[in-house]
């Protein structure tokens, strides 16, 4: 049973180990391992925490070393104290303590305590010194592809085991118990994990490890050894990336991610806001191509809604004329109204006299009374008189009122005809002057005729030009998407140029001159292999990968022996390149399979590695040559059962593994299988090159499809734009023949409507024959007024002369009668003068009235039509008379007729695109102000991670050129900055040579020991910075000459051997002699082999040398 032992006693000579077959038995040669450490009080260091053996043994008889029955636990105090005395303190917290192994790839069961600070684990190769790198790896949650071997966990289960238990013991701190993870690994696929004695799954074994700052996925804390070659190869953005995680895993590493995410967002920003402007600049070039089709729909709408508006001042242009009869009636109104002021005025002075006279009258006729009598006869005579005077003025006064007002009608009506005449001769002279209506008419009808075939044609024009639009637009989507496709496989190759530029830089500058220098050559160099190498998916890849070399895979291949001296000579003589050039004939009959598929089939053979390749026939044959890949099988799972039924010396590949089953050359029937775990392919990835090349012809269809359509547009285009000219031209001049038809119609209307009013004035009665008629009457109501004055007169006479006669008293009597009825005339007729004026006022009064209302009542229908508040400033603008209003909308909508062929459909994709353009307008500025605020909380962030980044560089620089310097070097460490931050790399530069400067680190470069020496140390400058528990290398002195790997170790001793920094593993199949060793170092000894226990004693020494 393999063991692990610390201190200077070796294990016993003979130990027993169960065999495959379960029986216990006793074997020599056991694998065994031994430590060698420096006596003292380090040398009794053991853990507080490990468990002690006893010699029961197990189920099948077999001695088992069993667990002892826990101790009690210990207070953390008294822990404290045992951890001092034992030397354990010296741990940092999850440093590893114990590793605990059972069937784990070579070991059946081994424990191994390792110390705190630098543990050299050394042993023969395969002696087992990886599988503890591997058993720390798989114990802290890591994943099997990390260590470069196989991808299963089931692999590293030991033959002919069903089960692999891994078991972790690390340091919890002072005073603190230990961590202990437990992993089995069953046949199954599955694993069982348990954290402190307790069952727990993955996930909680990652977050104590997370916890405890242990990163065995980081190359700069755990580097295995099939990684080690890998990480100078690492860009220097994967070696920041590794780097932040192992100096500030808290913090750098988030920092770093927070500012790619924003770095990220920023661009993706940036280019949604380019997305935005492209799609803006496409919407308006397509809204601008039909801006004038548009126009003129809405020049058209335009002027309807000019008509509709002229419509509605109608109603108010008509109550505008009321109102003006209103305004007329009401001033006549007034008039009348103060004529019957005046007349009432008048009359009530003749009223007082009246009042006066009957007073004295009355008197007078008291006191005469009884003489009356006499007098009435007299009386009575001149009463008839009087009435009939009175009756004659009323009459005289009624023709003389009539006379005046036929005089002043008269005069009006002559004026007025005269005006009339004037205006109808003056607009017949200028309508004479105007083109014939006729021949106007006929101008318009054809210029309307030609208007409206242009404008049929302009459509057709512009429909053809939308269909061939539609078209390129399919063909510009059809074009990317293909360019698309082309772009994604040409990645995939330019893919392989990049792994090829990393991998052999030589052979990428090569392959670069080659496609600019064809003509040198007879037939074309095909190269590096794996770039002409095509299989259908990663598993062919692989299959073919590990099948071919790794000088094969980057070498070039030529059909000429001449082709290939000249490349050569001009590549590898001149120029200095290291390449590999092979020569085979394409022409050369392909070689036989020494099976067939039908033969193997038995076994799950389905194909033959030939089968799968798809290459030019050269390349092809290169394969043949050097590879046999025609006699290199493809099986499946069922494969591997058939093993020992299969051929020998024949490849077969299942999904799985390479298996390789060989025969001795010494021992016929000796034969011994080679199985190999299938690596994933590095170089060949899957590429489809038949349907790039039929993406390229597509491709190129398609850029002739779209030239035609372009020259199509160009010609639609051209059309259009000279109909439109036309069409321009012939609406001028229709513009002009409206404005002649207008002013034709307009001198129309105005004559006609003069001569109307002409006719009007010109068929009033004959006012001659009614004057007459009122001066005949006046005459003779003067002549009966004569009369009947003297008639007056003469009864007044008598009756005075009676009265006189009588008595005096009769005199003053009648003297007041007659006055009184003097009065009484004057007041009648003051008072009929006054009905008179007070019945013409009524009237006026009415006529007022009855035109208010009727204009109250039109208002309200104007404003029913067009409100006065809302269209008050439209209607303003309008003509202010019926004949200008009515000439608007006859022209308005004439100019609406003109443009009635446009396309509904372009207005409303106009307006839907305008709206377009409205919200991507708003949504490119929000999407500028949020790219400002991300820019600047980008820039405030990475201030916050640029800083401690730059201090742990210069500190890295530091040591690192240190390092360097004292091993006779030059080294340094810088930050390369990049706008993509996710570029952002640390470049590690060395000179190894006083004649060259400083280059970069590659895996091109350097040679294999100068890449361990710059390794190595900048791990160690690493050191110091990280806050890792452990780190482990893993054979990094592979490759380095005898000086270098002394410099190393002893720069390695120095950086771990001293208080307070991580625990060191550096795994090495050899030491060189004279090695100078301290006390703080520990060497764990693999041994292997029968006699490895009999000269152990000579391979231990205590002394302070190895």
């Amino acid at each position: 049973r393999p063991a692990m032992h610390r201190g200077g006693k070796p294990p016993p000579a003979k130990m027993r180990r169960r065999d495959a077959g379960g029986e216990g038995r006793e074997r020599e040669a056991a694998p065994a391992v031994g430590v060698e450490e420096d006596p003292g009080p380090a040398a009794s260091r053991s853990s507080s925490w490990s468990s002690s053996s006893s010699g029961s043994e197990s189920e099948g008889g077999e001695p088992r070393d069993e667990p002892a029955a826990a101790a009690p636990a210990p207070t953390p105090a008294r822990a404290a104290a045992e951890e001092e005395a034992a030397g354990v303190g010296e741990y940092r917290e999850g440093s590893i303590v114990r590793i605990h192994l059972e069937n784990f790839v070579t070991y059946e069961e081994c424990d191994i305590r390792p110390g705190p600070h630098l543990n050299v684990v050394v042993g023969p190769n395969g002696s087992g010194k990886s599988s503890i790198v591997c058993a720390i790896a798989l114990g802290l949650a890591g994943s099997p592809s990390l260590l470069g071997r196989a991808k299963d966990p089931r692999d590293f289960i030991r033959h002919g085991a069903d089960h692999a238990v891994i078991e972790i013991e690390l340091y919890g701190g002072l005073g603190k118990r230990p961590v202990v993870i437990r992993r089995e690994l069953r046949s199954s696929g599955s694993s069982q994990w348990q954290l402190n004695g307790k069952s727990a799954t993955q996930k909680e074994v990652v977050a104590q490890c997370n916890k405890l700052k242990i990163q065995v996925d980081n190359p700069c804390q755990f580097l295995p050894q099939d990684k080690v070659c890998t990480f100078a190869a690492l860009l220097p953005p994967e070696l920041l990336r590794k780097t932040e995680e192992a100096v500030a895993p808290d913090e750098l590493p988030a920092l770093h991610d927070k500012l790619i995410s924003m770095r990220k967002e920023e661009k993706e920003t940036e280019l949604k806001t380019a997305r935005f402007q492209t799609t803006l600049d496409e919407l308006k070039q397509s809204n601008e191509r039909v801006k004038r089709e548009v126009a003129r729909f809405h020049e058209r709408e335009q002027y309807l809604l000019q008509a509709a508006q002229l419509e509605k001042k109608r109603p108010w242009l008509l109550f505008l004329d009321q109102r003006k009869v209103a305004v007329e009636l009401k001033k006549k109104s007034e008039e009348a109204s103060a004529c019957l002021e005046a007349a009432h005025k008048e009359f009530e002075p003749i009223e007082a006299e009246l009042g006066v006279a009957q007073q004295r009258y009355s008197k007078i006729e008291k006191e005469v009374s009884e003489k009356s009598g006499v007098m009435r006869k007299s009386e009575a005579q001149h009463k008839q008189c009087a009435e009939q005077i009175e009756k004659l003025e009323s009459e005289l006064d009624g023709l003389q009122q009539e006379r005046t007002s036929l005089e002043t009608r008269q005069r009006d009506r002559e004026r007025t005809i005269k005006q009339v005449e004037g205006q109808l001769k003056q607009l017949k002279e200028e309508k004479e002057k105007l083109a014939d209506p006729a021949t106007i008419k006929a101008q318009a009808d054809e210029l309307t005729r030609k208007m409206r075939e242009l404008t049929k044609e302009i459509n057709e024009l512009q429909k053809e030009e939308a269909e061939q639009n539609a078209i390129s637009r399919e063909l510009g989507t059809e074009h990317a998407q293909i360019s698309k496709r082309i772009a994604e496989l040409e990645d995939a190759q330019k893919q392989k140029l990049k792994i090829l530029e990393r991998a052999d830089g030589h052979a990428y500058t090569v392959h670069t001159w080659l496609q600019s220098n064809r003509d040198k050559f007879r037939k074309p160099i095909l190269g590096p292999l794996f770039l002409e190498c095509n299989v259908q998916n990663g598993q062919y890849a692989a299959f073919l990968e590990m099948s071919i070399p790794g000088w094969l895979l980057r070498a070039f291949v030529a059909q000429t022996q001449e082709d290939s001296n000249t490349l050569l000579r001009l590549m590898k003589d001149e120029q200095h390149h290291e390449i590999n050039v092979v020569t085979v004939d394409p022409d050369k009959r392909i070689p036989a399979r020494k099976y067939s598929v039908e033969q193997l089939g038995k076994y799950g053979i389905t194909q033959f590695l030939d089968e799968i390749v798809h290459s030019p026939p050269a390349v092809k044959m290169a394969l043949y040559d050097f590879i046999n890949m025609h006699n290199v099988a493809i099986g499946t799972e069922v494969t591997a059962r058939y093993l020992d039924q299969l051929p020998t010396s024949l490849i077969v590949y299942t999904p799985r593994t390479q298996l390789l089953k060989t025969q001795s050359r010494w021992d016929s029937s000796s034969v011994s299988v080679r199985s190999l775990p299938l690596k994933a392919a590095k170089f060949l990835s899957p590429v489809d090159t038949e349907s790039s090349r039929q993406y390229q012809e597509q491709l190129k269809a398609n850029s002739q499809k779209q030239q035609e359509v372009l020259a199509v547009l160009k010609q639609l285009r051209e059309s259009a734009e000279k109909k439109n000219h036309e069409y321009e031209l012939l609406r001028q001049k229709q513009d002009h023949l409206s404005q002649e038809r207008r002013k034709q119609e307009t001198f129309r209307q105005r004559i006609e409507q003069k001569n109307t009013e002409l006719r009007s004035l010109q068929v009033e009665e004959n006012t001659a024959q009614e004057q007459e008629d009122i001066d005949r009457k006046l005459a003779a109501c003067r002549t009966k007024m004569t009369a009947a004055v003297t008639k007056l007169t003469e009864a007044f006479t008598n009756l005075v002369t009676a009265v006189v006669s009588q008595n005096a008293l009769v005199l003053p009597q009648r003297q007041a009668t007659t006055a009184l009825q003097l009065l009484k005339l004057r007041v009648n007729h003051a008072h009929k003068q006054y009905e008179i004026k007070q019945r013409e006022a009524k009237a006026a009064m009415e006529q007022f009235h009855a035109a208010r209302d009727k204009a109250v009542k039109m208002k309200h229908a104007a404003n029913a039509v067009a409100p006065l508040e809302e269209n008050k400033e439209m209607l303003r603008t309008l003509p202010n008379t019926m004949e200008d209003l009515e000439e608007a909308i006859r022209t308005a909508n004439a100019k609406a007729e003109l443009n009635i062929n446009t396309n509904p459909n372009v207005i409303k994709e106009y307006d839907s695109r305008k709206a377009e353009i409205a919200k991507l307008e708003i949504k490119q500025k929000e999407e500028k102000e949020k790219l400002t605020a991300c820019k600047d909380d980008l820039e405030r962030l990475l201030g916050n991670w640029l800083t401690p980044l730059k201090e742990v560089v210069q500190k890295l620089n530091e040591s690192f050129s240190l390092f360097l310097k004292a091993i006779g070097c030059a080294g340094e460490v810088r930050l390369n900055p990049n706008d993509d931050l996710d570029k952002y790399g640390i470049e590690i530069l060395v000179k190894f040579r006083e004649s060259v400067a400083l280059q970069a680190l590659n895996s091109q470069t350097q040679s294999g020991g100068e890449r361990s020496v710059s390794t190595m140390l900048y791990l160690v400058a690493l050191q110091s910075l990280t806050s890792c528990p452990f780190r482990l290398v893993d054979e990094i002195n592979q490759g380095m000459d005898p000086v270098n790997e002394r410099m190393i170790f002893i720069q390695v001793a120095h950086a771990a051997c001293r208080p307070g920094l991580p625990q060191y593993f550096l795994i090495t199949p050899k030491l060189l002699p004279d090695l100078e060793y301290t006390p703080l170092m520990q060497v764990l000894c693999v041994f292997n082999g029968p006699w490895a226990m009999a000269n152990m004693s000579e391979c231990l020494r205590c002394g302070g040398k190895a």
